[in-house]
C-alpha cells in the first residue's frame, strides 16, 4: 500500500508511525531526535525497515552509495527527500 501524506508533519507521523508498527514499540517513543540504537533492530531489521518505507510511500531509498541516518529524525529527511517534489513542499 502507497500513501502520500499531505504535509511534511504529516510524513513525519507516518515514518515515525511505521517504525512503531515494524519495532512494536509505542508510537510516542518513537520521535525525531530518538537514535536507532535505542530501537532494537539489528542490520536485517534496518534493512526490512527501508524496503517497507520504500513500498509504503512510493520511494526508492537505496540507489544511493550508503545511508546514513543515526535518529528517527534523520530518516524522516532523508525518506523526504526521495518523495516526488510534488509531495515534498
Amino acid at each position: 500500500m502507497t500513501i502520500a501524506p499531505a504535509s511534511p508533519t504529516e510524513f513525519g507521523a507516518a515514518v515515525c508511525a511505521l517504525i512503531a508498527e515494524h519495532t512494536n514499540l509505542p508510537v510516542d517513543f518513537i520521535t525525531p531526535d530518538r537514535a536507532f540504537d535505542d530501537l532494537p533492530l539489528d542490520s536485517l531489521g534496518m534493512l526490512e525497515l527501508i524496503l517497507l518505507a520504500e513500498a509504503t510511500f512510493g520511494i526508492v531509498a537505496l540507489d544511493d552509495d550508503g545511508i546514513e541516518v543515526h535518529t528517527v529524525g534523520d530518516a524522516i529527511t532523508f525518506l523526504a527527500s526521495k518523495l516526488p517534489v510534488a509531495q515534498n513542499d
